[in-house]
């Protein structure tokens, strides 16, 4: 088995319990490491401050809070630079907002939930066939373009 720090670490930030089930379960088969989740804004920045995830799968409606604001702080701090920011949504309105506002991509849950479930295949294995950092930031952008 592969070091665990050679693994995907994957941050989600979802309010629908059967959608964070489904991400957690394609998250672990992918050989990645779910090192948290949240269904409240405040406590997603409050826990992604301290924690190191190479991508960051966001709601936009969340049990307390926006997405929107997790997007902003995302994209203000300096350390979450190489994380891969990226916006799940039923709110696919809100699709050139998002990507304006910082997010990498977008995915629609009602027709793009099975692209998401591939990317996270994908930059698991680019995580493990030694892409680090930027440039798994660089890969994932490329391969979703």
């Amino acid at each position: 088995m592969s070091n665990p720090r050679d693994r995907l670490k994957v941050f989600v930030v979802e309010d629908s319990r059967s959608i964070l089930i489904l991400l957690v379960r394609r998250i672990r088969a992918a050989g990645a490491r779910l090192v948290g989740h949240s269904d409240r804004a405040d406590e997603a920045i409050a826990a992604l401050s301290h924690r190191e995830p190479d991508v960051v799968i966001l709601d936009l409606n969340l049990r307390a809070g926006s997405g929107f604001s997790v997007l902003r702080w995302l994209q203000s701090n300096r350390q979450a630079g190489s994380i891969l920011k990226v916006v799940f949504s039923n709110h696919a309105r809100y699709r050139d907002f998002c990507l304006e506002q910082g997010a990498d991509l977008f995915f629609d849950k009602s027709s793009e939930g099975s692209g998401l479930l591939r990317l996270i295949d994908r930059l698991a294995k680019l995580r493990r066939t030694s892409a680090k950092g930027s440039e798994l930031y660089r890969l994932a952008k490329m391969q979703s373009a």
